[in-house]
C-alpha cells in the first residue's frame, strides 16, 4: 500500500489543520482556556508545516521534470549529431 502522500494532499491537510487550530485558539480565548488556545497555536503550526512540506514537494517534482525534459532534449540532439555525421557524404 503506498502511504505518501500528494503535494496538494500536504496543502489540503496544512489548511484543514491551521483553520481547525484557529478556532480551537479562539475558542481557548472565549472560554478562558490557556491548554486549548495553546493547542489551537500548534495545530497551526503544524498546518503550516504541512503546507510548506507541500509546496516543497512540488518543487521537487517540478525540478525533477525540467530534469527529465533536458535529458530528452540532450538526448535528441546526440542523435541528431550522429545522424548528421553518418549523412555526410564520404570524401575522397
Amino acid at each position: 500500500m503506498n502511504t505518501t502522500t500528494s503535494s496538494t494532499e500536504d496543502k489540503m491537510k496544512g489548511t484543514f489543520n491551521n483553520a481547525a487550530g484557529k478556532i480551537k485558539e479562539v475558542a481557548g480565548e472565549v472560554v478562558n482556556d490557556q491548554t486549548l488556545k495553546t493547542e489551537g497555536q500548534a495545530q497551526q503550526i503544524k498546518g503550516a508545516a504541512q503546507k510548506i512540506k507541500g509546496s516543497v514537494k512540488a518543487a521537487v517534482q517540478h525540478a525533477g521534470d525540467l530534469l527529465e525534459t533536458a535529458g530528452d532534449e540532450l538526448k535528441k540532439k546526440g542523435s541528431l549529431k550522429r545522424a548528421k555525421l553518418f549523412a555526410r557524404p564520404a570524401t575522397k
